[in-house]
């Protein structure tokens, strides 16, 4: 213990005055003539003793008056070890979407915001302050005053990208002082309160100021998909949309508004409660070249889930290029004749050369054996601008495998090892794959699958799924985990089946041919790592513009291969980036059009408990750690910035009752004189 104002306790040595007066403050004697003095001396003897005792107690009492009122003015105070030495005062406000919500004094953001400027406003003059909000980068944090501090505060918005609190203080933690003070207004939402990923730091004051909202739920709609990637003009389109409740009663009657071109369309629907359900609209595409739309859904409580956007390109046609080898089937082209919205292309594979590629969006080896070193440089060149490739190997034989299993290896495909006999009944198909999905309503019961006679063996992988599978386990039909590549592991060669007179053959190559448009995703999350490739072949390097109606900015973006690629990221496009349908242009020419939405990670209405936060911040630092929960009340914040704890009102507490002790000491314990008995 230390005190503020030492130079006080001087006045501790003036104690020594009424001990003074006590020792030498005698009365003037006076003469009594009594005829006999035994019995009187008795008695004075014992009315002296109970006098001198009394006023001891007094004199005690009035010596620790005097010292608790001197030590009240010198103001005793304990300095806290982390307290003693404060060299900064930190508040971070939290502004996710998560903080939209509404507490018991509107908005949290809008609360968190007062309470820090309160908060501000109560330090010392002089005081400096560092204002931490999801967009700060650590190495811009600048020391304000308390002015400067403010204002800060007032110009903080909504940011659309979810971070984890860790992120926020351990970024801050490398540039901060020791010995710091930090205030961390927030509603500790647990898909992003992950304390348990900041290392416990003892030089670190954690104060945490925690808001909730009055009302807990939430609706919103998590994402939507189309049950297929094509559209064309004039077919059927269908549109699936999931939505999520987290009420604890069930919903009844809630408006979906759908809007796309040329289509309006609002549905009433029942939520059952804390599950999600998923909706599905069909309707006919009239739409040419791109397709956008917004789904809707009305929820007071939270709204930045409440509208969801997504756009998508109009098909005309799918162009296909077969290449046909030693032992092509002639069915192949018969299945892509059944429907005019393929073309295709033939081509011998000894006249083929890097031009018949371009301008084909799958490409088709038909009974390939030989493969050179530059066909398949070719091959790979395709996939990586986003083209498909089916292979149907023909007879390989014992010559030709190590080309082949070169150009398969170099696919990240399983390399040929023979042939069997064996096992060859088709035993399963993976209907649980999103590749059958829209071909199977439900697994059929009876197909007709024995059709295979020879099939290849292979060594196994991990790197492909399997969607149809032999008796003998291995996959007769298989695709790349990471590539848009499917390979046969048998030959059309009638030595090898008679796959390609089996239904489920035309099934799989209009499938396969119908996954090769591979176009951007209908929706972007705001904050992903994303490259996105737009649907232009270009040299020019104008630049690119993404626009709506209040907002045009400019990406960086890369030209590869002749493509455009263009990034969403970067910290100026983030804060200039909302929710909603955006056209991508270069020199004025519609090029693609992009969907932007909110990330939902915060639509989940989950908050750590204020002993679950306190459980884990004395696990940060146990002395130097504090929760306060202010949502009940709607007085001002008032915590104090201090740096020890003070203790005058303690002594001066001491001394007004040791007053009034003496006071009742003195009224009610009179000294009595003692009479003779006779």
């Amino acid at each position: 213990m230390t005190f503020l104002y030492p130079s006080v306790l001087w006045l501790l040595s003036l104690i020594i005055l009424p001990i003074l007066i006590h020792l030498f403050s005698f009365k003037r004697k006076k003469t009594i003539y009594f005829s006999s003095l035994t019995f009187l001396k008795v008695v004075e003897h014992q009315n002296k003793s109970t006098k001198n005792f009394r006023n001891i107690l007094l004199l005690l009492i009035r010596i620790f008056i005097f010292i608790f009122l001197v030590l009240a003015f010198a103001q005793p105070i304990k300095k806290n070890e982390f307290h003693a030495d404060i060299k900064s005062t930190s508040i971070y406000v939290d502004n996710s979407f998560s903080m939209s919500k509404v507490g018991p004094e509107g908005e949290l953001l809008s609360q968190a915001k007062e309470k820090a400027k309160q908060l501000i406003s109560q330090a010392k003059q002089g005081s400096k302050f560092k204002i931490l909000t999801n967009e700060n980068n650590s190495n811009k944090i600048l020391i304000l005053s308390q002015s400067e501090a403010i204002e800060s505060i007032d110009k903080i918005e909504y940011y659309s990208i979810p971070l984890p609190l860790s992120n926020i203080i351990n970024s801050y933690k490398k540039n901060s002082l020791t010995n710091e003070q930090l205030f961390v207004f927030s509603d500790f939402q647990k898909n992003t309160t992950d304390l348990k990923k900041i290392k416990p730091d003892t030089s670190l004051l954690f104060t945490t100021i925690k808001l909730s909202p009055s009302d807990n739920n939430n609706i919103y709609i998590d994402s939507s998909w189309f049950s297929t990637p094509l559209h064309v003009k004039g077919k059927n389109s269908e549109l699936n949309i999931r939505i999520q409740n987290t009420n604890a009663q069930d919903l009844k009657n809630i408006e979906l508004t759908i809007e796309l071109k040329n289509v309006k369309r609002k549905l009433f629907i029942d939520l059952p409660s804390s599950k999600q359900k998923i909706v599905s609209f069909k309707y006919v595409e009239t739409a040419s070249d791109f397709n956008k739309g917004t789904i809707t859904i009305n929820d007071i409580n939270c709204s930045f889930d409440n509208s969801y956007f997504f756009s998508y390109k109009i098909m005309e046609k799918v162009p296909i290029l077969i290449i046909n080898g030693q032992n092509q089937s002639e069915n192949i082209k018969k299945v892509y004749e059944l429907d005019d919205f393929y073309t295709y292309k033939e081509i011998d594979q000894r006249s083929f050369n890097e031009s018949h590629l371009s301008g084909n969006q799958l490409i088709v080896l038909n009974g390939v054996t030989e493969v050179s070193s530059a066909f398949s440089s070719n091959i790979n060149n395709s996939l990586q601008k986003g083209k498909s490739v089916i292979i149907l190997p023909g007879v390989v034989k014992e010559t030709q495998l190590q080309s082949w299993n070169n150009f398969m290896n170099s696919l990240n495909l399983p390399i040929f090892t023979g042939v069997t006999e064996t096992g060859n009944l088709i035993e399963s198909i993976n209907f649980e794959a999103d590749f059958f999905k829209p071909i199977f309503e439900k697994d059929p019961k009876k197909l007709n699958l024995n059709a295979i006679k020879t099939s290849y063996s292979y060594n196994k992988r991990s790197n492909y799924i399997p969607l149809i599978t032999l008796q003998n386990k291995s996959s007769l039909y298989l695709k790349n985990f990471n590539r848009n590549v499917y390979l046969f592991t048998s030959s059309l060669d009638k030595e090898y089946s008679n796959f390609s007179s089996n239904a489920l053959f035309s099934s799989i190559l209009l499938r396969t041919a119908e996954l090769s448009i591979n176009e951007n995703a209908n929706s972007y999350i705001i904050g992903n790592n994303t490259l996105l490739k737009l649907n232009k072949n270009t040299k020019s390097e104008q630049p690119i513009h993404i626009e709506n109606k209040s907002s045009d900015f400019i990406p960086q973006f890369q030209l590869k291969n002749n493509l455009i690629y263009i990034t969403l990221n970067g910290s100026d496009l983030l804060n200039s980036l909302k929710a909603g349908n955006y056209t991508i242009n270069q020199n004025k020419e519609n090029i693609n059009e992009l969907a932007i939405n909110y990330n939902r990670k915060e639509s989940i209405s989950t908050y750590l408990s204020d002993d679950q936060l306190n459980i884990e911040l004395k696990r940060l630092n146990k002395k130097n750690s504090n929760v306060l929960n202010i949502n009940n009340s709607l007085s001002p914040l008032k915590i104090e910035l201090k740096k020890h704890t003070e203790y005058w009102k303690q002594f001066l507490l001491f001394a007004l009752t040791l007053v009034l002790i003496e006071m009742v000491f003195i009224r009610f314990w009179k000294h009595k004189i003692i009479k003779p008995q006779s």
